[in-house]
């Protein structure tokens, strides 16, 4: 809601939403001093990991929905390493030839 106050298009603040869904690692820690610090018990300990692992899974896929596969993919192509590129007739810089 508050990417869409500042003027932002829909896809955009629905796929700010789901990313800052993706909070687990942060949620991991503050549940594990909860639960060694006695304010949250077992069973809410397990509720709240299952939750935090649900919310991270399904970022990937919400990340497609709103913001479209042709846009995820061009991000994750962007993200990625490129390869070196080489002439068929010549080996790789890291591979010597005997």
């Amino acid at each position: 809601m508050g990417a869409r106050i500042a003027g932002h298009a829909w896809r955009d603040s629905l796929s700010t939403g789901a990313l800052m869904n993706a909070r687990g690692l942060m949620e991991l820690i503050v549940m594990k001093v909860g639960l060694d610090a006695g304010l949250i018990g077992p069973e809410l300990f397990t509720m709240l990991l299952v939750m935090a692992l649900a919310t991270t899974a399904m970022t990937g896929p919400l990340i497609s929905l709103c913001a479209g596969r042709a846009a995820a993919e061009s991000v994750v192509r962007r993200a990625l390493p490129r390869p070196a590129v080489t002439r068929h007739d010549e080996a790789p810089t890291t591979i010597r030839r005997c």
